[in-house]
């Protein structure tokens, strides 16, 4: 979390030029608005559900329940959007008052208390929060709000000192010191925790760069597959092409001999079906129920094709002879 994420939160709105959006602007904005309206419903929905665990158990574990989804909604910009009333905020503010430092785990509330403040707007009431956080039990969520509420800098290296050393994981280590170098310059906290700064660093644009180069490769992949398909559809449209071409040919030389065809569909699905001189030069296309059995008459050289439904042709099978028993699977033709 960087402390950047709370600086819109103390700009004001200056005056703009009204300027009407364009239609893709406006389509935009439209798609933008639905995906936080669903967002805030999501997030109003799951902290609903956490209030009413406190509500039925009250207790310091429940409250963390409670404060760590409204932190959550505050990071979404939930909050800021006004998605929760404020009778729910005061009963929020109102339960981590209570809890907040007296037992374990209420200094943590606390600084989760100061950053749903904040997100609320309530700026003052924030700042009281994160320095009584920092005072019982420092996180980078207490931290980050004092940064962005207070406006006195002589504190800062006492409450970066106490954060950085009650850390409890690496990822709070590196979000203290990455924080606490924009305000108080690289190597405040000495020489061992800037070096471990350096090397974790290195080591996240390492593994960053690692999943990049993954992530390339995986996309590289599938454009080469994408590609093969492609020209495999292409080859696949030139040979039926080809081979209605020949009937086409044959078909002159033929003369007018009709061939007798019985016609067994063993394809489970209904097939597309195109019967004619040529999918190029005449025929017409109809649809062959699932293992049927049909009796047709056609001329020889004439072509019988599987099509796909836009009516692409994928099989064919060419007429000669007198009497012909032949099977239309889903892909193809067998002549017995």
């Amino acid at each position: 979390m960087s402390i950047l994420v709370f600086l819109p939160l103390l700009l004001a709105a200056g005056p703009a030029e009204a300027k009407k959006p364009s239609k893709m602007e406006q389509a935009m904005l439209d798609a933008q608005a639905q995906a936080q309206a669903a967002t805030d419903a999501s997030m109003v929905q799951a902290v609903d559900r956490t209030r009413a665990a406190y509500e039925a158990s009250p207790s310091i574990d429940t409250l963390y329940g409670w404060a760590g989804g409204l932190s959550g909604a505050a990071q979404t910009g939930t909050i800021e959007r006004g998605a929760f009333p404020q009778d729910h905020l005061d009963a929020f503010f109102a339960a981590a008052e209570e809890h907040g430092g007296a037992k374990t785990g209420g200094g943590e509330t606390l600084g989760l208390a100061a950053q749903v403040a904040l997100a609320a707007g309530r700026k003052g009431q924030a700042l009281v929060l994160a320095e009584r956080a920092l005072a019982s039990a420092p996180t980078n969520a207490a931290l980050l709000t004092w940064f962005a509420t207070s406006n006195d800098p002589a504190p800062a290296k006492g409450h970066c000192t106490a954060t950085l050393r009650a850390a409890k994981s690496d990822i709070s280590r590196y979000d203290t010191l990455t924080a606490c170098d924009v305000v108080l310059g690289p190597g405040w906290a000495g020489a061992e925790q800037t070096a471990w700064y350096e090397g974790e660093t290195a080591r996240r644009a390492a593994s960053q760069a690692a999943h990049t180069a993954q992530l390339q490769a995986e996309l590289t992949r599938q454009a080469e597959e994408m590609k093969a398909a492609s020209a495999a559809r292409e080859a696949a449209r030139a040979e039926a092409a080809a081979a209605s071409a020949a009937s086409s040919a044959s078909s002159g030389s033929a003369g007018s001999g009709v061939v007798s065809v019985r016609l067994k569909v063993t394809c489970g699905e209904k097939v597309r079906m195109f019967e004619g001189s040529s999918p190029s030069s005449g025929g017409t296309y109809g649809w062959q129920s699932p293992n049927s059995v049909r009796n047709l008459s056609v001329r020889a050289g004439d072509v019988l094709c599987i099509a796909d439904d836009r009516d692409k042709v994928q099989s064919c099978w060419t007429a000669s002879g007198g009497s012909v028993d032949l099977e239309m699977g889903c892909g193809g033709f067998m002549q017995r």
